[in-house]
């Protein structure tokens, strides 16, 4: 089977690590895939590149594309007798009319309170493949690697620099929430995103907040994909404070998923997607979350339940089981008059 996709053109931008990522399991599924991005001469080789039957799976967000652009290439596409495909990494219904001629399904990664157009599908959001069992992926190598403290229990975030999260403030309430507790690290991952506007400004916040703090670190490098994953997986606990419901899911929270590590997340719909694994707290305070956080990374108990929990988890989303869905879809509309 022959798949164009058409990916995000920004670098540092989790939609295309995302694409990226799906690619190469729908190639180990035997899918001939052919990436391309919205660059406009790249997006014209991939429309050319298109032929009866074949499929063009393309990665929307709004922000990155508009319908003027867009359109004018997939009706391309379906001029030649291939099928357009949308993963939707945000969805409303209104921007997704615009595509309506041309898209043969709208994908989402979780369940929308309202309804959806007739030809959508849900197919969950995946995590990155990831071996825990290499001996180089240890937690005290990865711990050494990384520089955290090998006689704590770590908590780490994971996540872009960005102002909606919030995160000086997420840094303040740990603060007050971990006290003088001796037996805990906290760890803030947050490389600026594509959209730098407010991250410097955040990240020195931050900074102020845990300033000589001995139970707290910063990192804002933009680490590989694998460098990620080892960094959650040489954490304890994850968290990941969302204090919005959205129109799409975190691809934040995956990286534990995929380091079978459990992880606080609130109860906004940006991380309902998740099903085990989880502790969901019900409140957007920052401090109620981080005092939650905490209790739990104290329980050995209850994050053995979790751990396990989302290793169940793993094995539902990992990019190799969603590869698989997206095949079958894909083959269900070669199939179709």
């Amino acid at each position: 089977m022959k798949v164009v996709t058409c990916h995000s053109h920004q670098t540092r931008c989790g939609i295309r690590e995302y694409g990226m990522q799906l690619d190469r399991s729908l190639r180990g599924r035997g899918a001939e895939v052919s990436a391309r991005s919205y660059d406009h001469v790249e997006l014209g080789r991939g429309v050319d590149e298109t032929s009866a039957g074949d499929v063009m799976l393309v990665h929307y967000e709004p922000g990155l594309v508009n319908a003027c652009y867009l359109v004018p290439y997939l009706r391309r596409v379906k001029d030649k007798g291939g099928r357009v495909v949308f993963c939707c990494h945000w969805y409303d219904p209104g921007y997704m009319r615009e595509y309506s001629e041309v898209a043969d399904r709208f994908v989402v990664h979780r369940k929308y309170d309202g309804w959806l157009l007739s030809n959508t599908v849900v197919i969950p959001l995946g995590c990155p493949v990831y071996d825990i069992g290499r001996p180089d992926r240890t937690p005290s190598a990865l711990r050494a690697r990384f520089g955290l403290p090998q006689d704590k229990i770590v908590l780490t975030t994971i996540g872009f620099l960005t102002p909606w999260k919030a995160l000086p403030d997420v840094a303040l309430a740990f603060t007050q929430a971990v006290g003088d507790e001796s037996r805990l690290f906290v760890r803030f991952h947050t490389p600026w995103p594509f959209d730098e506007r407010g991250s410097a400004e955040h990240e020195q916040q931050i900074r102020h907040a845990i300033a000589g703090n001995p139970r707290f670190g910063l990192s804002t490098e933009y680490l590989s994909e694998e460098g990620t994953l080892d960094l959650a997986r040489a954490s304890d606990v994850g968290f990941t404070l969302h204090n919005i419901h959205t129109g799409s899911v975190s691809a934040a929270t995956k990286q534990f998923v995929s380091a079978r590590r459990p992880l606080v997340v609130t109860h906004s719909t940006h991380s309902s997607d998740l099903h085990e694994g989880v502790l969901r707290v019900p409140s957007f305070d920052c401090g109620t979350f981080a005092r939650a956080a905490v209790e739990l990374a104290l329980s050995p108990e209850r994050t053995e339940t979790l751990r396990q929990q989302m290793s169940r988890e793993y094995d539902r989303l990992n990019m190799d089981a969603v590869a698989g869905r997206y095949l079958e879809l894909f083959e269900g509309l070669r199939a179709a008059p």
